[in-house]
Formats: C-alpha cells, sequence, structure tokens
C-alpha cells in the first residue's frame, strides 16, 4: 500500500514555523543584556530551522518509497503520477533540510559577535533567507500534494487467491462483482464507470478485483485507465474472468470482444481464464461463446442466473497452498 502525509504549501509551512518563533518566550536578564537577547534571537532562528526541517523530513519518512513498491503498486503509481518528477521533488525537499542546517549554523555565528543594535535585524535577515529557501521548492510542495491526492485513493490488495475481472467497457464487470461479493461499484449505463480499481471479497476467502474496461489497442495507445487494468491483470490475477457482452448493448460487437479475450489469453498465458457470457436474460440466441465450453458460464447478474454455480466454481477449484485455481 502507498503511503503519503499531507504536503503543505509554501505559506502554510512558512507561517507554521514562524508562528512557533514568535511564541518562544523572551526572559531578559538584567545584568547581562545582550547575551539574554542575543540567546533569544538564536532561539527563534532555531525554532524556524527546526519546525521546517523537522515537516520536511516526516514527509520524506512517512513517503512510501517507490523502489520498495510490489510490482502492482508500481505500475499503479506510476500510471498516476510522473515518477521522475516525484523522485526529484522529494529530493529537492531533502536539499533544503541539508542547506537550512548550514543557514541556521551562518546565522547563529553572526549573531554570536554581534552587538546588541544588529541582532534583531540579523534574525529577520535569516528569515528572508528562509524564505526564499522555502519558495525555490514551492513547485515541489504543490506537485507533492497532488501526487497525494491521486495515490490516496490505491486500492488495499490482501494476501488472497484473486481473480480480476478483465472485458470491454459496459459489459457487466461492475455487476458481476456486486453479485459474487456484495459490493457496491458504481454502475451505470455508459462505458468507463469504473475509473478505478475496485476490491471485493467472496466470504472473506477470495479476493475479487474489478478493473476499468479494457480496449482491444496496443499497450502504448491505452489510456491511464486501461493500464491500471493491466497492472492487476499481471501482477495480482490467479485467474481472469472474462466477461463478453452477447446482446453488443455495450456499444461493441461481438468479434471486437473475442478479439480482446484472444489477445487476454495470449499474453496472460500462465493464468487461467473462466469466461462469462453475460447479459443472458436479455439473450439467448446471440450467445456464441469462443471454444472451451467447459470453462464458459452464462450469467445475468439481474436475475442472478449462472451466479451460484459460478462462485461455487471458483471456491472448489483453489489450491490453498499456492492460490493456484485447478479450472
Amino acid at each position: 500500500m502507498f503511503s503519503m502525509p499531507q504536503i503543505p504549501r509554501k505559506d502554510e509551512l512558512l507561517n507554521k514555523a514562524f508562528k512557533r518563533a514568535r511564541n518562544v518566550k523572551k526572559t531578559i536578564n538584567k545584568r547581562d543584556r545582550i547575551n539574554s537577547i542575543r540567546e533569544y534571537e538564536q532561539s527563534k532562528i532555531n525554532t524556524v530551522s527546526t519546525v521546517i526541517n523537522n515537516t520536511l523530513q516526516e514527509i520524506l519518512d512517512k513517503t512510501s518509497k517507490t523502489t520498495e513498491l510490489d510490482p502492482f503498486y508500481y505500475d499503479l503509481v506510476a500510471s498516476l503520477i510522473d515518477i521522475g518528477q516525484f523522485k526529484k521533488s522529494l529530493a529537492a525537499l531533502k536539499w533544503v533540510i541539508g542547506f537550512n542546517r548550514d543557514l541556521e549554523r551562518k546565522y547563529r555565528r553572526r549573531l554570536k559577535g554581534a552587538p546588541l543594535k544588529s541582532l534583531s535585524p540579523i534574525r529577520k535577515e535569516y528569515y528572508g533567507r528562509q524564505s526564499s529557501v522555502i519558495k525555490q521548492v514551492e513547485d515541489d510542495l504543490l506537485f507533492l500534494e497532488d501526487c497525494r491526492r491521486r495515490l490516496k485513493k490505491l486500492p488495499a490488495i490482501k494476501d488472497l487467491p484473486t481473480v480480476v475481472l478483465a472485458g470491454y467497457p459496459n459489459v457487466g464487470k461492475s455487476s458481476l462483482m456486486k453479485s459474487l461479493t456484495g459490493a457496491e461499484p458504481k454502475v451505470q449505463p455508459y462505458p468507463f464507470t469504473t475509473k478505478d480499481i475496485l476490491i471485493g471479497y467472496i466470504d472473506e476467502k477470495i479476493q475479487v478485483i474489478d478493473t476499468p474496461g479494457l480496449l482491444d489497442r496496443p499497450v502504448e495507445e491505452k489510456n491511464t485507465i486501461e493500464k491500471r487494468a493491466l497492472a492487476a491483470l499481471e501482477h495480482k490475477a490467479n485467474l481472469i474472468i472474462f466477461l463478453i457482452d452477447p446482446t453488443e448493448t455495450c456499444g461493441y460487437n461481438q468479434t471486437q470482444q473475442k478479439s480482446l479475450y484472444a489477445d487476454i489469453k495470449d499474453t496472460f498465458k500462465k493464468t487461467p481464464i473462466l469466461l462469462a457470457m453475460t447479459k443472458s436474460d436479455q439473450c439467448r440466441k446471440r450467445q456464441n461463446p469462443p471454444k472451451n465450453k467447459s470453462k464458459t458460464f452464462n450469467i445475468s447478474s439481474k436475475t442472478n442466473e449462472g451466479i451460484e454455480p459460478l462462485r461455487k466454481r471458483l471456491i472448489k477449484s483453489i489450491d490453498w497452498k499456492t492460490y493456484q485455481f485447478r479450472i
């Protein structure tokens, strides 16, 4: 799972640091007034540096490292954000932390030998330098927060036997997901309703992943939604259920759908595939499934025809030691 804390804007970060500095207690020793004020100004500089560096370090510590991601999650992340820029922006925050340490030491040294009238101006000069440094990474902070918002919806995948639903848009994947697992995906009568990968569970034993609709075209031409579906198929599928809508009300004819089915079979040769002919309540005569009828189910999520046999077939066919389906 990908984790990342909320990223503050430039002004939010600076305001937080300067506000904390304003709350630094000012204690004046009448016998050593200049050193008391010097320590007070040093404390304010130290507070600003500490707040900013701790905030940035927390971002770095709590953000998942892309190099340590599961291949499935890496592909999902790569489909949502520019990973190259993501790494550069995190590196920019790391640079700020190191620069701030040197900057703080520099201004603390300047305070040590400065006369009384120069102490406050030196601290204010430090504030200006600090503001300029954070301004340099303003775009990085905005970019990282945008990444966080995009990535926070990534699904949580469990270590369970996993069935991935695949097929053209609007063939009935979300409806089958609901019938099999009780999950409540959005089901609407238009393509690309499923824009995110959805997860459901059969008796808490089998994980079912509803992928966004795939289109029969080369990988380089696929959009972000389709690439997420391919990531699920490639990395997580112990079994693929490929859905074909024989009524063609999905907007794609059977020739197109079977072409995609053949392509999926050829691409994922090591993954067993079940074929589900959907919307059987609407069309009987036009169902013309590809060969391998023993692996074909006629189903209707509307009338529940074929749903229970399919569910039982899935549960009975699992090898619980390997999570493989013996289809």
